[in-house]
């Protein structure tokens, strides 16, 4: 099995609901995420009230910006187990578990795509995307984010940050 195995449901990030037009970009965050967990992963998240302003400690946090009509940031933190957790809920099969990595980077590609698309109403050929990375916590920005979200997934965090610059 191979990355390109990874069953890709990029159609229903086309569907544009009608709660996103009028929604707060913290919502939209919220949206999108419970709509890439539910629909390419099988997996539900459970909100934390207060996210914090910096990732918890030990968690993996992928970060990459994104230039075009809008510029930004987006910061994902999480364990490895979720990475486990979304491989096998995206192929259903107990084998995938191995491709944790992989899945992260999916997820991350596929939030992305649904924030931009759907969140911020833009078209993502319009932006130059970079691959997300690893990175410590010493690379976010100083500055508030304009939308953060946490959930547990399974009993994994998920932290979500976005700067809008």
């Amino acid at each position: 099995m191979t990355l390109a195995s990874l069953p890709l449901l990029k159609l229903f990030l086309n569907n544009r609901p009608v709660e996103l037009e009028k929604a707060s970009l913290d919502q939209k965050l919220m949206i999108c995420t419970d709509k890439v967990l539910g629909e390419w992963a099988q997996l539900a998240g459970h909100r934390v009230e207060d996210p914090g302003q910096r990732p918890e400690e030990g968690l993996q946090t992928l970060i990459a910006a994104m230039h075009g009509p809008q510029n930004g940031l987006l910061s994902v933190a999480t364990t490895p187990r979720l990475g486990t957790l979304l491989a096998v809920g995206a192929t259903g099969d107990p084998s995938a578990a191995s491709f944790s990595q992989e899945a992260l980077l999916e997820f991350y590609r596929l939030l992305r795509e649904c924030i931009i698309q759907d969140g911020l109403g833009a078209d993502c050929r319009d932006f130059l995307l970079h691959t997300p990375t690893l990175a410590d916590t010493e690379g976010l920005p100083s500055a508030p984010p304009s939308a953060m979200l946490k959930v547990l997934v399974n009993g994994q965090p998920l932290e979500l940050r976005l700067w809008m610059l």
